[in-house]
């Protein structure tokens, strides 16, 4: 049986916790039209705005989504010391392009264990809310 495990995604600092987080699929925050796409891949690699194009539309929002755990934390360790998950839409939804979506937790490792995130494991359903943040940014990738 699946657990339903909710979760607060502390992307900044500053976030507060009283504040509005809208409804969100991970596809409406993942996907950007293919002609921005195409102009940012044009441009190859460079450092000026076109980056821009390729962000997410929901850039610099709050957002609440519900989904399947795909890579549970502590399995992806590049720069975050595991404190990172691979989430997908759940659903039909999820075998679409865009649906799935990198997470990381930005607070310190005792947080992150405070809050639950080491009992979560791939196939869980839950429920994130976070702020969407692009990394890296001011340049293409």
């Amino acid at each position: 049986m699946k657990k339903i495990l909710l979760f607060t995604l502390l992307f900044a600092a500053t976030m507060s916790l009283q504040a509005q987080f809208s409804i969100s699929t991970i596809k409406s925050i993942q996907e950007v039209p293919l002609d921005s796409l195409k102009a940012v891949d044009s441009a190859g690699y460079v450092v000026n705005a076109i980056w821009t194009k390729q962000v997410s539309p929901k850039n610099g929002q709050k957002v609440e989504i519900t989904a399947l755990v795909n890579i549970p934390p502590m399995e992806i360790t590049f720069n975050s010391q595991g404190k990172t998950l691979v989430v997908s839409d759940t659903g039909a939804a999820a075998a679409q392009p865009w649906t799935s979506i990198f997470c990381n937790y930005s607070g310190s490792l005792t947080s992150f264990d405070a809050n639950g995130f080491t009992s979560v494991k791939r196939g869980d359903i839950v429920v994130l809310k976070g702020l969407v943040n692009e990394f890296p940014t001011l340049a293409t990738n």
